[in-house]
C-alpha cells in the first residue's frame, strides 16, 4: 500500500522541459491518472511513443453490473485525457486527439503532442487536479449560481450541459436517483460486484474504494463487502443518500448521443466543469444512478427537456467538512502497455 497523498505530490519543477517528448508525457500522465473513475477501477491503460501517446481501457476493469454498456468506463477515459491535455496546456504543449470506438479493440485514443508556446493556462489547474476528491457527505448550506460554469469551452455542439439549482427539480432528480439505488442493489450481480471493489480501511490495494474515502469507519469498511454480497442494503444506502441529497445545492447534467466516442468527449467537458468548479471553491460528486437504467435516463431527459439523452450527473455546491482521505491510485509504470 502506498501513500494515497504522495502520487499527487507532483512537483512542477521536475517537468523535464529539456526532456524528449516521451518523458514529458509520461510526466503529464501522472495527472491524468488523478481522473475519477467508477468505483476507482482506473481502467486507462497507456502506451507512448515518441511524441505519441495511446490510450487503451482495461478489460479487466470492465464492470458487467454497474455499467453494462461501459459508458462510464468511456466517461472515465475522456477525464484522464482532459487532465493530460490540461497538465500539457500549463506546460505549452498541445495535442491533436483522435477516437477509435472498435469494438474488436482496446485503443480510445490517439494523443499527438506538440510543442506550443502560445497555449498556456493557470497553474493552479495543476494543484487543482491534485487536490480534488469525489466528496461524499451534506453539502453547506450556500446557494450557487446558475452563472458558475460561464465562459466554459464546449467540446462541440451535440454534447448539451445544463446546471440545475431548483429545488423542487432537484427533489425530482433525487427520486429517480433513489429508484436507481433500489433497483441495482435489487440486483445480486451488482452487490456483488461493488462488494468486490470496495476496500476495507486496512487493505493495500491500490485501486478500488477505501472506506475512509466513503466515508466508512474501520469496522464497517471490514464488515461492509462482505455484508453487501449477502443482504440486500438498500434501505440504509437509501436512507444516507436521501440525508445527502436534502442538502444539493446545484446539479449538473451533461447529455450526449449514446456511443462511444461521444462518451468520452462527455468525459472530457464533465472534467473540465469540475476542474473549474473546484478552482472556485465548489466540490462536485458524480452521482450515476439515476442513468445507468434506460427508463430513469429517459425520465431524466424528459424532466430536465434535454435533446439527447443524459450521460453523466454530479451534485454541486460548496462542502466544508470533506473526507480527509484521497482515494488511492495504481502508479503511471503500472497502467503502461
Amino acid at each position: 500500500m502506498r501513500d494515497s497523498q504522495a502520487i499527487r505530490n507532483i512537483r512542477v519543477e521536475d517537468y523535464p522541459t529539456r526532456g524528449s517528448f516521451q518523458e514529458r508525457i509520461e510526466f503529464l500522465l501522472q495527472f491524468g491518472i488523478l481522473a475519477p473513475s467508477t468505483h476507482n477501477t482506473q481502467p486507462w491503460l497507456f502506451k507512448v511513443e515518441n511524441n505519441i501517446c495511446k490510450l487503451h481501457y482495461d478489460k479487466a476493469r470492465i464492470l458487467p453490473a454497474a455499467d453494462p454498456k461501459q459508458r462510464d468506463l468511456h466517461i472515465s477515459l475522456g477525464c484522464c485525457i482532459e487532465n493530460i491535455l490540461t497538465a500539457a496546456w500549463v506546460f505549452k504543449l498541445s495535442a491533436d486527439v483522435q477516437y477509435f470506438d472498435s469494438k474488436s479493440d482496446t485503443l480510445r485514443a490517439m494523443l499527438t503532442f506538440r510543442d506550443d508556446p502560445v497555449k498556456n493556462i493557470n497553474e493552479k489547474y495543476l494543484s487543482t487536479m491534485q487536490s480534488r476528491v469525489n466528496v461524499r457527505g451534506f453539502f453547506d448550506d450556500l446557494p450557487i449560481d446558475t452563472d458558475i460554469l460561464d465562459g466554459i469551452e464546449l467540446l462541440e455542439d451535440n454534447i448539451e450541459l445544463k446546471i440545475i439549482i431548483n429545488k423542487k427539480v432537484i427533489q425530482e432528480i433525487s427520486s429517480l436517483s433513489l429508484d436507481g439505488i433500489t433497483k441495482a442493489y435489487g440486483n445480486d450481480e451488482f452487490r456483488n460486484e461493488i462488494g468486490t471493489w470496495v476496500r476495507n480501511n486496512f487493505s493495500g490495494a491500490n485501486d478500488g474504494m477505501v472506506g475512509h474515502s466513503l466515508r466508512m469507519s474501520t469496522l464497517v469498511s471490514v464488515v461492509f463487502p462482505f455484508m453487501v454480497k449477502r443482504v440486500n442494503l438498500k434501505n440504509k444506502v437509501i436512507e444516507i443518500n436521501k440525508k445527502q441529497w436534502e442538502t444539493v445545492p446545484g446539479v449538473c447534467v451533461l447529455s450526449g448521443e449514446e456511443n462511444i466516442i461521444s462518451w468520452m468527449k462527455v468525459g472530457r467537458l464533465a472534467e473540465r466543469c469540475m476542474l473549474l468548479l473546484e478552482n472556485k471553491g465548489i466540490r462536485s460528486s458524480i452521482f450515476q444512478a439515476a442513468i445507468e437504467f434506460d427508463y430513469l435516463q429517459e425520465g431524466l431527459k424528459k424532466l430536465l427537456k434535454m435533446k439527447h439523452l443524459p450521460q453523466i450527473l454530479f451534485r454541486v455546491g460548496y462542502m466544508t467538512s470533506i473526507q480527509n482521505t484521497f482515494s488511492r491510485r495504481l502508479l503511471v509504470k503500472e497502467r503502461m502497455l
